[in-house]
């Protein structure tokens, strides 16, 4: 295929045939015909439907294997694969495990789940991936018009920079937070099944964050807080994902392969190598 920048090389030689100085001299109107040609050409190219056959690979990173659209990542699945807000990354060996951003927060990815009509996976903040402790003090959000939090989650509410107390507290855990005096080493946790736990000394608390856990995460005041945050936070939540899926199905249905337009981020369906908007036209024999 010719590139683009040859296309527009071979233009250029067609205005200035015999003196490289014509071009300067050529009046404006032919120098924006072949800057738009040149972009018309190259905007084509990058909407090849040749470009489009990887997108017949899956994902794969870790535990997660053949993990297709809306997902994208990887050097097998660029983004005409899945569609914006789905990029896993963090996939350079098998023994890794994918990361997606939302919302500017990273999470850790351990579970897709893609069914007929469930599709969930369960995530968890990066930064609470191995200790309760984190200098990113902001709340746990979703991109709603991509993720929604499933029935099985509840909020725990982490709190930071707390005086010390004379009583002694099971929900409390120890984090030195960044900017907060020496004596403000305390945290405490509090969730929805144990809101009626009281925080001592909660007013003089710096900071607290929410952040989505799964249902069963505290049933009962653990013996040890420290190791039961951590457990809760390492485990995550789960949401679910949303995508064009009845287009999506129907486009499978005709054999074709679930991609989009890298420019629109709209829907696309592949079939055999090229796209189309919506299903794959079949052909039946009389």
């Amino acid at each position: 295929m010719v590139s683009p920048f040859s296309f527009l090389h071979d233009l250029l030689r067609m205005t200035m045939p015999n003196n490289h100085h014509l071009f300067l001299r050529s009046p404006p109107i032919i120098i924006i015909i072949i800057i738009f040609f040149f972009f018309f050409f190259w905007a084509r190219c990058e909407d090849d439907p040749q470009y489009y056959t990887r997108c017949k690979q899956p994902f794969n990173c870790g535990n997660l294997t053949d993990i297709s659209y809306p997902f994208w990542g990887g050097p097998n699945r660029p983004k005409q694969c899945g569609r914006l807000g789905f990029e896993l990354t963090n996939c350079e060996d098998e023994t890794q495990s994918p990361h997606i951003v939302i919302e500017k927060l990273e999470f850790h990815v351990s579970n897709i789940n893609s069914q007929e009509l469930f599709h969930t996976m369960t995530i968890a903040r990066s930064d609470l991936l191995d200790s309760p402790c984190t200098d990113h003090l902001v709340n746990t959000t979703l991109d709603y018009n991509r993720f929604s939090y499933v029935q099985t989650v509840r909020n725990l509410t982490l709190y930071y920079g707390c005086l010390p107390q004379n009583k002694s507290v099971l929900n409390n855990f120890t984090c030195k937070i960044d900017g907060t005096a020496k004596d403000r080493n305390i945290s405490y946790y509090v969730d929805d099944s144990l809101s009626r736990v009281d925080v001592p000394g909660r007013p003089t608390c710096s900071t607290k964050i929410i952040v989505p856990i799964f249902w069963e995460g505290f049933d009962v005041m653990p013996d040890n807080a420290t190791e039961e945050v951590e457990k809760v936070l390492k485990q995550g939540f789960q949401v679910e994902y949303s995508a064009d899926w009845d287009l999506c199905r129907s486009c499978m249905n005709s054999n074709g392969t679930c991609v989009s337009n890298a420019t629109t981020d709209s829907f696309l369906c592949l079939c055999g190598n090229r796209p189309n908007n919506s299903t794959c036209l079949i052909v039946h024999d009389d």
